[in-house]
């Protein structure tokens, strides 16, 4: 079933919204003191690669799962999907104070990064398609490069100030606090996405699909 095409306009934003989601997706404060984090709650290196272990673990498993699914249920629910787990990720780190709480953190981290991966990307190409613009893919994602490296490199730049000389009684708390709440920023950003029309699977044969 193809669904009634949505307007030039909402097109155009999608491009312009998947680039602000690169940015806020990668904007993660906690990542430049995950280690002191850790350490702070009685984690050893070991317990650490553990974690780091189950992380990658996770995206193995689900990577080729969550790419299936993207083509079954249409991009914006698998990334509306993804926005959720990230932002039920970094909420469970901030309430976490066992080993077993950081397990569920990556667990809920590793699935929301696989059915971001490639969705983004998907649903840039299916919005320049509509448009016409197919020959901009390769501009795009080098912006989109762009956006998730400033992201990444301005929450570790303003983490570096909070917890600087300046705000000396500004804790690790206190970040992972705040990225609690930023982690939900790639959600709200979902959520004005539109998906563009195309021949969704068919559901009742998987193993043929």
């Amino acid at each position: 079933m193809i669904h009634a095409a949505p307007s030039q306009s909402r097109l155009r934003a999608n491009v312009t919204r998947i680039q602000a989601l690169s940015f806020t997706w990668m904007f993660m404060l906690v990542m430049p003191v995950i280690v002191p984090y850790l350490a702070s709650h009685d984690l050893g290196m070991d317990r650490v690669f553990q974690l780091q272990a189950i992380f990658a673990i996770t995206i193995v498993l689900l990577e080729v799962p969550s790419g299936y699914i993207s083509d079954l249920l249409g991009r914006r629910r698998c990334l509306l999907l993804a926005g959720l787990l990230h932002g039920l990720a970094f909420t469970v780190l901030f309430w976490a104070d066992s080993f077993m709480g950081f397990v569920v953190f990556e667990l809920l981290a590793g699935g929301g990064v696989c059915f971001y991966s490639g969705t983004d990307v998907a649903l840039l190409y299916d919005s320049l398609e509509a448009l016409g613009d197919g020959g901009g893919k390769r501009r795009l994602l080098g912006r989109r490069l762009m956006w998730m490296q400033g992201g990444e490199t301005t929450a570790a730049l303003l983490t570096a100030g909070l917890l600087g000389a300046s705000l000396g009684d500004f804790g690790l708390e206190d970040v992972v606090f705040f990225n609690a709440l930023v982690g939900w920023i790639p959600f709200i950003v979902v959520l004005s996405l539109v998906d563009v029309p195309r021949p969704t699977l068919d559901r009742h044969s998987h193993l043929h699909n």
